[in-house]
């Protein structure tokens, strides 16, 4: 599973707060407790690091 944490994310964690980064980060934490979520939050995440990997300004986590 991949994770990517742009940097404006990080400087800036309650002025640039989007919808699916804060998706990302919620299905992270929550989705080893559920098979479902997981899948569901698997597939998410493989759709955004598709979209998101060609900023440079991510940061990716391979876990």
């Amino acid at each position: 599973m991949q994770i990517y944490i742009p940097f404006k994310f990080i400087s800036r964690f309650y002025i640039n707060f989007e919808k699916e980064r804060f998706f990302l980060i919620f299905s992270f934490l929550f989705n080893w407790h559920s098979g479902p979520l997981f899948q569901a939050a698997s597939l998410r995440t493989k759709y955004n690091s598709i979209r998101m990997g060609k900023h440079k300004s991510c940061i990716n986590f391979s876990f």
